[in-house]
């Protein structure tokens, strides 16, 4: 699994701030294997967040799902 997070205006966290939170509410496997941190998340006129166009990021031309590249993995 692979995290996206947007900080709220003036906040700071880290991967391993993030991660040791996490960890701390769920279970170890449930938790994200990598991090990455966003300005923004796409959204609809509705204000949904477009998931499709953030998968589409990480989609290989045969449509298999690579590797995520990110600031930091486990």
């Amino acid at each position: 699994m692979h995290a996206i997070v947007v900080l709220t205006d003036g906040k700071q966290a880290t991967v391993e701030e993030l991660r040791t939170h996490v960890k701390a509410l769920i279970a170890g496997y449930k938790a994200p294997k990598t991090i990455e941190f966003a300005e923004t998340l796409p959204t609809s006129a509705a204000g949904k967040i477009l998931k499709r166009e953030r998968r589409a990021r990480y989609r290989t031309p045969g449509g298999k799902t690579a590797e995520a590249k990110t600031t930091s993995g486990l």
